[in-house]
């Protein structure tokens, strides 16, 4: 019977929404858009464009003026920008006359590129990464005749000049603008000449690197440099095979969530120990890495850069503590900003091993991974269960209630308006409030704790997690289903009273399929709603007839976050309806500001009345989910 469970039960393997009845989408046409608007203006908004996780980065300045925003680095205090125009180039035909020139740019999965063209000639700029630290910009003037040209680079004052590099320092390091041999470096412009045929253009290299010490890595040999452009671009093929079979429309925005996430990659330093993704670059805040954040990164980038995957998840297991709890966020620079030990986040650490051993058979993984899994499990249990009836609590180890709702990943949400912490240990403590999103999160963990044990051979655990499994699911149904409205609500653990507040959390138990069908088809009802949930974006934080729905500046009281649509849509897709989900999945998408068609960066959250972006830009766990619905499950 446990072995028929586990088969049946082998859950969440990503699906897309879509029928895929799509003409295939030739990959190679999303370098000839502008996928992501990276221009960066007056405004406090960062827009970077960086890869292989690097802690700098580059974009565009407004108004297309030539030469790339940056570099701008993230570090010291949350980032500052070292140029403002790096390499602005001025052109001068062989009579010293200045050429006007039209600025054209975008940026393509992996690259920036830009184009300064008139009648007589086109310099194209490609701007690629090629290693963390390193960054390599490619021109190619062409003439179509044989032609002389100078060539200027503008630098911003304040560098030195070493050989045929530009050095300018900076409390982390060193970055060096490198230039080839035939250059002319003075004070504040690097010049050189440039030759064109009729058929030959004039193609040559810039590197920019930066070195937290002063050491310089030997310079790249030309057939070096041109190989780097052929290895970025099959990269960034093999990153985005899946969208061959999308509509142009969904490849696009799977190309964008994509670059969101690239974008936000950073390598290990100093206290990261592992590289992982930042919620967001654009956002100040959210330099360095959240747990709940890192799960769903993880599993959209199981299929697509699964080393990456990994560490993501091993960078918050480094701060486990001896008791098993994982801390809720961490940071590169513990003398600005510590660890928050105070709570942790919701468990999805499971789903996200799993999800990447799918597409990635590591056992090796599962070993080392498996222990902690099933140390932070029973963490909850010890921790977050006050009246030990197997049902845990939201809580926090500061017996703050601010703290706790945090730990819910859902911050300000209504369900917890009323909810009074409880000590439950020396060293924590819990709302009076059990809640089902965490205990369907809980119960789903089990079974995938017994799947990660099998592969590891742990045959004893994947028996124990998998029996724990099967006894879990009626008492969890029983304690949270309301018979009388047809939906799953909190419990107060004092009255055993349902908190009768309609929000997303019910939605878990459609995703994790603990609901029977009749009473997951009581939840689709209400989320089909338009009083409820079918707003004009639809999956609101809050169902909309609640008196303290909030759309534009709720937070969690209102607006729509696209990891809880995607709990509703795969919840829905699970109990097999397909229409409802994806006329909630298009809905979804035509009416959030900026989604498809369109170059504007992926956002926190939307307003469900209007589809108007909200909060942080360039957020990535909003692209890991986007990839997720979008994703194809037949990648190879």
């Amino acid at each position: 019977m446990f072995k028929y469970l586990v088969t049946i039960l082998t859950i969440f393997i990503i699906t897309p929404i879509f029928a895929q009845n799509l003409s295939p989408f030739p990959v190679k046409s999303l370098w000839d858009t502008n996928i992501l608007n990276l221009e960066n203006d007056s405004s406090d908004e960062i827009n970077i464009f960086s890869d292989l996780g690097a802690w700098f980065g580059f974009g565009f300045n407004e108004n297309n003026a030539s030469g790339f925003a940056g570099p701008y680095f993230l570090t010291e205090h949350n980032g500052y920008w070292l140029h403002n125009r790096s390499l602005e180039l001025i052109v001068e035909n062989e009579k010293g006359k200045k050429l006007n020139l039209e600025c054209q740019q975008k940026a393509v999965p992996g690259a920036l590129i830009q184009s300064l063209s008139n009648d007589s000639v086109r310099i194209n700029t490609k701007l690629i990464y090629t290693r963390s630290n390193s960054v390599l910009v490619q021109y190619s003037l062409y003439s179509g005749k044989k032609q002389s040209y100078q060539l200027i680079f503008s630098m911003n004052e304040g560098g030195n000049i070493h050989s045929s590099e530009v050095v300018y320092s900076m409390n982390s390091g060193l970055v060096r603008f490198v230039f080839e041999k035939d250059f002319r470096l003075t004070a504040n412009t690097a010049t050189r000449k440039c030759n064109t045929g009729k058929d030959k253009p004039c193609v040559f290299y810039v590197e920019i690197r930066f070195e937290e010490y002063e050491k310089s890595a030997k310079h790249l040999k030309n057939n070096q440099k041109e190989q780097a452009f052929v290895d970025n671009s099959k990269r960034w093929e093999n990153y985005l095979r899946g969208a061959k079979n999308l509509s142009s429309e969904h490849a696009e925005l799977y190309a964008k969530s994509l670059m969101t996430l690239i974008n936000n990659w950073r390598t290990a330093r100093s206290a990261l120990k592992h590289d992982g993704i930042f919620p967001s670059t654009a956002y100040k805040g959210f330099h360095g890495f959240w747990a709940w954040d890192s799960w769903k990164h993880s599993v959209a980038l199981a299929a697509i850069e699964p080393s990456l995957a990994k560490n993501q998840i091993r960078a918050m297991f480094d701060y486990q503590n001896e008791d098993g709890m994982v801390a809720d966020c961490i940071f590169s620079d513990t003398l600005i900003e510590k660890p928050n030990e105070r709570n942790t986040k919701p468990p999805l650490s499971a789903w996200a091993v799993w999800q990447i051993l799918q597409f990635d058979p590591d056992t090796a993984f599962a070993k080392e991974m498996l222990p902690k899994l099933i140390k932070y499990h029973e963490w909850w249990y010890k921790f977050r269960d006050y009246n030990n009836n197997g049902i845990c609590e939201y809580g926090s180890n500061d017996g703050s209630l601010e703290a706790a709702a945090w730990e819910s990943g859902m911050d300000n949400a209504v369900r917890f308006d009323s909810a009074i912490m409880i000590k439950s240990t020396d060293k924590s403590w819990s709302m009076n409030q059990e809640s089902v999103d965490l205990n369907a999160f809980l119960c789903a963990e089990k079974i995938y704790i017994s799947q990660i044990a099998g592969i590891a051979g742990d045959y004893q655990s994947e028996h124990e997690y998998g029996v724990m499994y099967a006894k879990s699911i009626e008492k969890i149904r029983q304690w949270f289903y309301d018979e009388e409205t047809a939906y799953f609500f909190d419990k107060n653990t004092s009255t055993g009273k349902a908190i009768k507040i309609f929000g997303p959390e019910a939605w878990i138990m459609l995703w994790t399929g603990l609901a029977s069908p009749d009473e997951a088809y009581g939840v689709m009802k209400i989320i089909m709603n338009e009083d409820h949930f079918n707003t004009f974006v639809p999956f609101p934080t809050l169902s909309a007839s609640h008196p303290s729905f909030n759309p534009q500046k709720g937070y969690w009281r209102g607006p729509v976050w696209i990891d809880q649509a995607y709990f509703a849509l795969e919840g829905l897709l699970r109990y097999g309806y397909h229409e409802e989900a994806n006329n909630m999945m298009n809905k979804l998408l035509l009416n959030s500001e900026g989604l498809l068609n369109s170059d504007s960066a992926i956002h926190e959250n939307y307003n469900p009345i209007n589809g108007k972006a909200l909060n942080a830009s360039h957020f990535s766990w909003s692209a890991a989910h986007l990839i997720m619905l979008l994703q194809n499950k037949t990648l190879n």
